[in-house]
């Protein structure tokens, strides 16, 4: 049995002296940062959910064998959850955010397991797979996918969250139903504290607003942030050539133009992208729409207009 198997049986241990009556558990090869270990398990007479172990050992632990662990290691474990908090938080707080589960009267616990700190969770599990790509996407398709994102971004924002990394990876599809996940590094836009550093990108390159990609001090978070990486998703949903081209071809609005009307230069596709998508794709965070309800509205009218 590797490390990671022992970590999990140990997790699952745990969890079981907390009257968590586990009866199946498998490891899932999924992407996931800050060393997180994700497990589906089992809980008899409940649904199954998602176990989440995240490595939040500081250097100090890295550099020598720790014989107790004193305030100062304390501090530097909660220093490294930061992240997994604001996750947790975010969720309690954006209800179409997978649920957490509490362990015992807590929502997270720690573990010290082989001079390494583990901070673990447990939440609903999405039912479905992560959104992957298929050949080809009707503009109805395309439409659908928007509406659902778009209310995903509404609960947020109306909750005070922007996600900040709307990503392929970030969301669960099941039968044309769609769902976000990870509120990693989300921000609340009320509350002064950020987890990331000014100056430097938040998210992954590709579909990172631009104002994410050198955050300045007492940055102005909006809803407004969450949509460009949905205009970068349709474009590659409706566009599959667009897929594969570089990241700074396709945050390009002349040529992501170009490529869209090389598809499809129908009536209805036209409207799409001028109505919807170039709004979406604007460099300029505040001509992206005004409000999440003007959206909305805009694209119910394109919606009328396309789907008939």
């Amino acid at each position: 049995m590797g490390y990671i198997d022992s970590l999990v049986q140990k997790v699952i241990t745990l969890l079981k002296n907390n009257n968590i009556d586990i009866t199946s558990s498998k490891r899932l090869r999924v992407p996931s940062g800050q060393g997180k270990t994700v497990v589906c398990i089992s809980i008899k007479d409940e649904k199954d959910y998602i176990l989440k172990i995240v490595d939040v050992t500081p250097e100090i632990m890295k550099e020598e064998p720790i014989e107790e662990i004193n305030e100062e290691i304390r501090n530097q474990i909660m220093y490294m959850s930061i992240r997994t908090f604001n996750e947790i938080e975010m969720s309690k707080k954006c209800p179409n955010l997978p649920q957490l589960r509490n362990i015992g009267n807590h929502l997270f616990q720690y573990l010290i397991y082989d001079n390494s700190a583990y901070l673990y969770y447990i939440e609903e599990k999405v039912e479905g797979t992560m959104f992957r790509y298929k050949d080809t996407y009707t503009i109805t398709e395309v439409i659908s996918f928007l509406e659902q994102l778009i209310d995903n971004i509404r609960i947020m924002s109306e909750n005070d969250y922007v996600h900040r990394d709307i990503t392929p990876s970030n969301i669960m599809e099941n039968n044309g139903k769609y769902f976000l996940i990870d509120g990693g590094i989300g921000k609340n836009i009320k509350d002064g504290l950020d987890i990331t550093k000014t100056g430097t990108p938040i998210g992954k390159a590709r579909y990172l607003a631009p104002e994410q990609e050198r955050v300045t001090a007492n940055m102005n978070w909006t809803f407004q942030t969450d949509l460009y990486p949905l205009g970068i998703i349709a474009t590659e949903m409706f566009i599959p050539k667009t897929r594969n081209i570089p990241d700074k071809d396709i945050r390009d609005i002349q040529i992501v133009a170009k490529k869209w009307l090389e598809k499809d230069n129908s009536y209805e596709a036209q409207l799409l992208f001028k109505k919807i998508i170039a709004n979406l794709l604007n460099e300029i965070k505040a001509l992206r729409f005004n409000s999440i309800t003007e959206l909305i509205s805009e694209l119910e009218k394109v919606k009328k207009e396309v789907i008939k």
